[in-house]
């Protein structure tokens, strides 16, 4: 089950938040929010998730024509690190699997994923065998075409209590961006 020194090691490493934010907005838009308050969203990653309290730089996916317009810019200057990708052939995926392969568990010690995605499973159970834990952040809802968000094999995982589940239900009106 991993490595018994988590708990302990975890403690003086780093959290690193990684975002699919096609995955995130798909969420949130189930739950009424069209846009997110990116300085909420950063605020929830460093202060609300269980683990270590000091949080790498953040690193979402957006969509190129987006990341390079307000939203792109609004996620930069609140300290996150913005990819631009498209979705097709799941490029997106690729990318923040590739930066969960590059994580090194002397200096991180607890990944936060914000998607649900199933496909980011084996990159992060390989982490979690290395003695990174592991915090999944994701609302329960149901998308337009009534399905649920969190796919079954996700679901089932994350009932086998390995990795930490916090719901994102509780935030969500924390999440929603209102200009002032």
């Amino acid at each position: 089950m991993g490595n018994p020194m988590n708990s302990i090691r975890t403690a003086s490493r780093k959290r690193l938040a990684l975002i699919d934010g096609a995955s995130l907005h798909e969420s949130l838009a189930a739950n009424g929010v069209r846009e997110v308050d990116a300085a909420a969203l950063f605020r929830i990653l460093r202060t609300r998730m269980p683990g270590p309290k000091e949080l790498l730089p953040p690193i979402i996916t957006i969509l190129p024509k987006l990341a390079e317009n307000g939203i792109g810019r609004a996620f930069t200057r609140k300290g996150f690190e913005v990819l631009p990708s498209t979705t097709q052939g799941e490029k997106d995926d690729d990318l923040l699997c590739q930066r969960i392969e590059a994580v090194n568990a002397e200096s991180v010690g607890q990944i936060v994923m914000v998607s649900s995605d199933s496909c980011y499973l084996r990159p992060l159970w390989d982490k979690h065998q290395e003695g990174v834990s592991i915090c999944w952040f994701i609302a329960e809802s149901v998308n337009a075409n009534g399905n649920s968000c969190i796919g079954r094999t996700l679901r089932r995982f994350l009932s086998c209590k390995m990795f930490t589940w916090v719901d994102m239900k509780p935030f969500v009106e924390e999440l929603r961006f209102s200009p002032t």
